[in-house]
């Protein structure tokens, strides 16, 4: 009865020993597993890590411009949008800058053409003379005037003496009458036309006017102003200083 419980301490014994070396084999194998996993992971990681290198070492390699043109296409679209202006863009500018020429243009010819007119005004060749008149002879009737003041201011005018005054700036005297023909005239604000007029006088004044043409009294008529001097020309002289006594009296007057 001893024997048997003998063996079975010794089963016992020889299946505790192989459950043990199961599990350290199934241990063993797992820590092996584990291990093999962790270097697969980290040759993995090693691996991309190498290639992202090579990447960024390969964009910071300079190429060609094409090349990099088209890595910038590629980079950012969104911002060579915004920066780089669009076709309409540019051929409005260049519009607005043909508009801005053209404008240029037109005023440097219009200051061009004002400029040139200005000095023409001052030019010798051009420049008009100036001249100073009397003021119009007025004639009333009952005025105080003889028939020798109106001729002799007549011919100051330039009027001529003939038989018959049939164009402007002639006269003819019968007697106490005279027959004037006025030629037209240019006042600052009125054009005197021609007419012709009849004069009667007394001994000492101006009894009667009429018009020849329309044959009726006139209360009022005025000769044309007399030209006293001229302070123009046409040809450039130095004017000098004169006396009192040389300027005529009527311009005194």
């Amino acid at each position: 009865m001893i024997m048997p419980k003998k063996q079975s301490t010794a089963k016992k014994q020889s299946t505790a020993k192989k459950q043990s070396t199961a599990k350290k084999q199934s241990t063993a194998k797992k820590q092996s597993t584990a291990k093999k996993q962790s270097t697969a992971k980290k040759q993995s990681t090693a691996k991309k890590q190498s290639t992202a290198k090579k990447k960024i070492s390969k964009s910071k390699v300079k190429y060609p411009k094409t090349k990099a043109r088209a890595v910038k296409k590629k980079v950012s679209k969104k911002v060579l949008k915004r920066k780089v202006p669009s076709k309409k863009i540019k051929l409005l500018k260049k519009k607005l800058w043909g508009i801005f020429a053209f404008v240029v243009i037109l005023l440097a010819i219009y200051l061009n053409y004002q400029y040139n007119k200005i000095i023409s005004l001052f030019n010798e060749e051009n420049q008009a003379p100036v001249s100073i008149y009397s003021s119009e002879l007025e004639l009333y009737s009952g005025q105080n005037i003889t028939q020798k003041q109106v001729t002799r201011y007549l011919q100051e005018l330039g009027y001529v003496k003939k038989r018959n005054a049939v164009s402007a700036k002639t006269y003819q005297i019968n007697n106490n009458k005279m027959t004037i023909y006025l030629d037209s005239y240019q006042l600052p604000k009125q054009l005197i036309t021609a007419q012709k007029i009849n004069l009667v006088f007394s001994k000492y004044s101006l009894s009667n006017i009429m018009s020849y043409t329309k044959n009726r009294v006139l209360s009022f008529v005025a000769l044309p102003p007399v030209k006293l001097t001229s302070l123009y020309s046409g040809v450039y002289t130095d004017f000098e200083p004169i006396k009192i006594s040389d300027v005529p009296s009527s311009l005194i007057k």
